[in-house]
């Protein structure tokens, strides 16, 4: 249930217009809330897969710092069945063996039907279309990403995945790096990675020291300790 609809109760609960028992028969709203009026700004690099550029007839935006992309128009770019269900305002999607739904307003994704889990935010309407932060065609739908010189590319490719808790953020001549352990706090550098964010680099997380991420990494990382490496995509979950 949404933050308006909780909102709207709770006055009617105090207004004495509707008791708990009612709550059972309360109808919700027949749309969910939408996030039009919380887009930032376009999200202006090119999304591609492999080679081929991926054509929107809704833009890729970021929502109150968040990258989100359109889902259906990029999974079945990806080779992905889409199916959307107007009542419930949910979306299956799915390959082969591969299988997920996402809801709009709810911040719950299954992969492979495994127990729902949070991304970077819940999946959004907008004109119709529904947007999922960029993270889901990653760590949902198992695609590596590339981020470099004003395009975004998925493709089957290697990738690694660091996640942990940043225990440092240095600024560098290049950008920012974060110092990420497992643990929630420890100053053992050999339980660290680092983690650079290039200027490319897309950033779903507020890059604080406290904060769990997951980064999304080129598979090469150097061998000096603690272990060094650059990221495309990084993103937070609400631990």
């Amino acid at each position: 249930m949404n933050k308006n609809v909780k909102k709207q109760i709770s006055l009617m609960m105090a207004a004495g217009l509707l008791s708990v028992s009612a709550l059972g028969t309360f109808i919700l709203p027949s749309t969910p809330s939408f996030a039009t009026e919380n887009i930032s700004k376009t999200f202006t690099s090119s999304v591609l897969f492999m080679a081929e550029p991926i054509s929107y007839d809704v833009s890729p935006a970021v929502v109150e710092g968040i990258t989100m992309l359109p889902l259906k128009a990029t999974a079945e770019k990806l080779g992905f069945k889409v199916t959307w269900d107007a009542k419930t305002y949910r979306v299956e999607v799915s390959k082969g063996a591969q299988w997920t739904s996402v809801t709009i307003d709810q911040n719950a994704y299954f992969k492979n039907k495994m127990a729902p889990a949070p991304l970077s935010n819940a999946p959004i309407l907008v004109k119709d279309r529904t947007l999922v932060p960029i993270e889901f065609f990653t760590n949902i739908l198992n695609m590596n990403i590339v981020s470099e010189e004003g395009k975004v590319t998925f493709n089957d490719g290697e990738s690694a995945v660091h996640e942990g808790y940043i225990q440092k953020v240095e600024k560098t001549e290049f950008g920012v790096s974060i110092y990420l352990a497992t643990t929630e706090k420890t100053d053992k550098m050999e339980e660290m990675v680092v983690v650079h964010v290039k200027p490319e680099t897309i950033v779903n997380a507020k890059l604080v020291v406290g904060q769990y991420v997951l980064a999304h990494c080129t598979p090469i990382m150097t061998m000096s300790i603690p272990g060094q490496t650059s990221a495309d995509l990084i993103y937070q979950i609400n631990k």
